[in-house]
């Protein structure tokens, strides 16, 4: 008998190794903690996911991943920050734009990132707490406000009211467990696969012989699929990889070992003014701001929620900078744009009318 035991131990003790986990609130961060990231652009055009199941490896160290540039997320007090919403706990700032949540014993919840919406917030729970493997949440939640063009950034649009529509839906399902491996190293890690869409309807609203009339702005449906791994004590998730419409995966990003200074744009770029014209925009748009370097930025251009619709490099100048944007491909609608080097980074609002 005690020979069979000996048999036994290397397959019992393997087991062990690989045995699924439970992720709890424990395994979460704490506002003050930081979480270095490294960053993959590059993706080779085959770069998969892998698969669903139990007891999985995904080898992510194979040459096919690479760290373009680094970046700190930081567990940050929502109340510090500008705009946060009121049932927010926790906001989590990567590449300087917040995410905010509510974290508690029973899960996470989400505050969608709606730009150009500051009086509703939309939240959606993403998590459930203990989450194990097959662990499963779906939630959705809707909401309607009607505010002044002013009130929503805008001037030069023949309307009385601005009225907004959302509705967001999430599903997210722990699909997997077994070992990730990054960055040379491996954890005992749960996936969990988020799929969620979002729609947004933008109206002018009209008062024609004491009747309102409604008159389309800009509808948006976006989906979003969402890869994440999670471990044991690892404040956050261990890896990230986000696919685009097409189903392939467009980032991807993992929790790195410590490196000397973070090369992205988390604690180093500074905001400055800019002014932005004409607005609203036909064929062409102008972003004007100084700076006191020249260096390389990003241009980005985001539609209302928050997806990327421009994203390319441009060459700053020292000292007066005009950033032209050609819109007539743009449907009409509203937008905004971002501008981000080492020492800049400027944001506006503007709205693209043929």
């Amino acid at each position: 008998m005690k020979k069979i035991y000996l048999l036994l131990l290397p397959t019992l003790l393997a087991w062990n190794v690989r045995a699924q986990i439970t992720i709890t609130r424990s395994d979460f961060g704490e506002v003050g903690d930081r979480v270095l990231y490294a960053y993959d652009t590059t993706l080779a055009s085959n770069f998969s996911v892998g698969a669903a199941g139990a007891n999985k490896t995904w080898d992510f160290t194979t040459g096919d991943v690479t760290g373009d540039y680094y970046d700190e997320s930081v567990f940050t007090d929502p109340t510090t920050l500008t705009g946060a919403p009121e049932d927010a706990n926790m906001a989590i700032v990567s590449n300087m734009e917040p995410s905010f949540f509510n974290i508690n014993n029973d899960g996470v919840s989400i505050i969608i990132p709606i730009p150009a919406l500051t009086g509703s917030t939309p939240t959606v729970k993403i998590a459930a707490f203990p989450m194990s493997y097959l662990t499963r949440v779906s939630d959705s939640t809707s909401s309607k406000i009607s505010i002044t063009p002013e009130d929503f950034g805008l001037t030069g649009l023949p309307f009385d009211s601005i009225r907004v529509s959302i509705k967001v839906t999430t599903n997210s399902l722990a699909d997997g467990w077994g070992t990730l491996k990054i960055d040379n190293e491996s954890f005992a890690s749960i996936r969990v696969k988020n799929e969620s869409k979002i729609n947004v309807k933008i109206e002018g609203v009209t008062v024609v012989f004491g009747v309102p009339v409604a008159v389309p702005i800009q509808t948006v449906n976006q989906n979003q699929i969402v890869y994440a791994w999670y471990g044991n004590d690892k404040k956050y998730a261990l890896a990230q990889a986000d696919l685009d419409s097409n189903g392939n995966v467009a980032s991807f990003q993992f929790q790195a070992k410590e490196v000397t200074e973070p090369t992205g744009l988390n604690s180093l770029s500074k905001a400055i003014e800019s002014s932005i014209q004409p607005n609203p925009a036909n064929e062409e748009l102008h972003i004007n701001f100084n700076s006191n370097y020249a260096e390389k930025g990003t241009l980005l251009v985001v539609d209302i929620t928050g997806k990327v619709i421009i994203n390319q490099t441009i060459a700053i100048v020292k000292d007066l900078n005009d950033v032209t944007i050609k819109t007539t491909d743009l449907n009409n609608g509203i937008y905004f744009t971002r501008i981000v080097s080492e020492h800049v980074n400027t944001t506006s609002k503007f709205v693209v009318r043929h």
